[in-house]
């Protein structure tokens, strides 16, 4: 039991150096741009929607 434990944490200790070697080789990684929020929808100047019902529709 106690050599299986010794072998672990070897393992472990032989892959956390692995892993920090490869940081250090390839420098540290681009961080993601922030999402922006796409922007409002806005209404052309000028353009006005009727509200409610409209009095030209067909009877």
């Amino acid at each position: 039991m106690e050599q299986t434990h010794r072998t672990l944490e070897a393992a472990a200790a032989k892959l956390q150096e692995g892993i920090r070697e490869r940081a250090l080789a390839h420098g540290p990684r681009p961080q993601p741009a922030p999402a922006t929020a796409p922007p409002p929808h806005t209404q052309p100047p000028g353009t006005q929607h009727p509200q409610g019902r409209t009095t030209g529709g067909v009877a």
